[in-house]
């Protein structure tokens, strides 16, 4: 978009005065400061132990970078080798993979098709697993040995979203995890990963060293260390002196100030859709009503917002499904507050009436702004919202359980595989935290997972899409944009789906 490029270039030429940057020699946590990398993060990775992995907070620093898995996936969605050097389709229930030869863990120990099943068997073994989605996304039944390098992945039903769930499946060594106590698993760790693991301080830092002898070869950058800095304005400042190389996730308003002698703004267009979840089932009875639904998505103006707010770093999406899968008949509902009042008073509502917005206190830049805004919007059609902040560790394992209720300010699905984007919202899904339910939404599903055809994939999707666009459980705004900070002395090609890819990161 053309305000975005103007916006972009007015960066690249906005210098501030900054600190020198660390000097040759310096040290940082006891590691040479020229052979190390140090990264502002906004949360902890929560957990060293892979069966815990998943994506709250910066949990795939863990299963991407200590540990690794058989496939690649790109931000576009497009699927590589990666420890699995191949794969095939045997059958609709069957995938068979073959692994590189001679890929060794950090203490040792050989890959084989032993570690896949081993791993598998772990993470169905106890309940607390389950957020290891694997299994019970594939509807996994078994893993067969075939050899020491090949073996086939067998699902109860079938699934075309294999591939795209091994991306975020990271396998383990046997020997340091069969029979290890949780305690240990919390404190050590053994994987097949770019780097090693060294130390881990929780909600402190984590130090994590180079792997010489990884299948892919050792990664630039010697050593990460992964710091905890919750406050957005302390990593600008630690950017700013040099102190950092990378500075997560910064507002679209301050960041010119990371735009120095020494360091620059990384900004991307994002993927991930940003929205106030609808809670249908526990929520007013009101948001039962497709009108009402529908009405609170004419009330936002959302243009105001990401032009007024957003800087237009972004814009409405016109789908919850990204490009180049996206049903090009949809657009954005328009602000038109009047259609909203009429809507609201169609469903029975003519005086409006209250509810709760639900937002973690600090987690995708600019939440207290960007949720008072959409309450402000709201009240003006008769819909008062109290506004209820939560730490994010206590939102996101509340929102886990499905305890929030009315509208939730959330973002999803940074990715382009429209199976998965159409699956958080079928029935029961765990990610469907508007409790949406659709029979005939479910029934495409059904059909868009197990149908080879891509043009009736094409055209199922798109009747999902629409379908879902027209009922509303999500107030559909736009897409969060991804903009970090990094010092000049770092090359790295970000991803623009919030995955920390720190291993392909180097020295300039």
């Amino acid at each position: 978009m053309t305000r975005f490029v103007r916006v972009l270039l007015a960066l690249t030429i906005w210098l501030t005065v900054a600190a020198a940057p660390a000097v040759s020699g310096e040290t940082v946590y006891g590691l040479p400061r020229s052979e190390t990398m140090v990264l502002g993060m906004i949360g902890d990775v929560q957990t060293i132990n892979p069966f815990l992995a998943n994506m709250r907070f910066n949990t795939s620093i863990d299963y991407h970078t200590i540990h690794d898995t058989l496939v690649h996936r790109a931000a576009d969605g497009t699927i590589t080798p990666r420890m699995a050097e191949s794969w095939r389709r045997v059958d609709d229930l069957t995938w068979e993979f073959k692994l590189r030869p001679g890929i060794v863990s950090h203490r040792g120990e050989k890959l084989t098709s032993e570690n896949v099943k081993f791993t598998f068997d772990m993470v169905q073994s106890k309940p607390e697993y389950a957020v290891y989605q694997f299994p019970q996304q594939v509807m996994l039944d078994r893993i067969d040995i075939v050899d020491d390098l090949t073996f086939r992945v067998v699902t109860k039903e079938p699934s075309s979203t294999v591939l795209y769930w091994l991306f975020e499946s990271p396998i383990v060594p046997i020997g340091f995890y069969k029979g290890a106590s949780e305690d240990k698993m919390a404190g050590e760790s053994d994987g097949f990963g770019p780097y090693k693991f060294s130390k881990y301080v929780p909600n402190d830092y984590m130090i994590l060293e180079a792997f010489e002898n990884h299948w892919n070869g050792a990664p630039p950058i010697k050593n990460l260390v992964f710091r905890v800095i919750p406050e957005e304005s302390a990593r600008i400042n630690e950017l700013r002196a040099g102190s950092i190389d990378f500075a997560e996730q910064i507002s679209v308003d301050i960041a010119p100030q990371a735009e120095t002698a020494i360091s620059h703004v990384d900004a991307k267009p994002g993927l991930r859709k940003m929205a106030l979840t609808i809670s249908i089932e526990k929520g007013h009875p009101a948001l039962k009503d497709k009108r009402v639904r529908q009405a609170m998505n004419y009330a936002v103006d959302k243009e105001n917002i990401t032009e007024n707010i957003l800087s237009d770093f972004t814009a409405p999406y016109s789908s919850y499904v990204n490009p180049a899968n996206n049903n090009p008949d949809l657009k954005p509902y328009p602000y038109d507050p009047e259609k909203a009042k009429a809507l609201l008073a169609e469903a029975g509502y003519p005086d409006g009436f209250k509810l709760t917005i639900v937002p973690p206190s600090s987690r995708y830049g600019l939440d207290k702004e960007i949720t008072q805004q959409l309450a402000a919007d709201l009240a003006d059609v008769g819909i008062d919202t109290d506004v209820r902040y939560l730490e994010l560790g206590v939102f996101l394992e509340r929102n886990d359980a499905k305890e929030l209720t009315d509208l939730v300010w959330i973002g999803w699905a940074a990715l382009t595989n429209p199976i998965i984007e159409n699956l958080i919202l079928t029935t029961g899904h765990v990610d469907n935290n508007s409790t949406w339910s659709n029979a005939e939404f479910d029934s495409l599903f059904k059909r868009l997972n197990e149908t080879k055809d891509p043009e009736e994939a094409l055209r199922i999707n798109f009747a999902m899409q629409k379908l879902a666009w027209e009922e509303c459980p999500w107030i559909w705004l736009w897409k969060l944009p991804q903009v970090n900070g990094i010092n000049n002395r770092i090359q790295w090609n970000t991803r623009n789906d919030g995955y920390i890819d720190a291993f392909n990161a180097s020295f300039k």
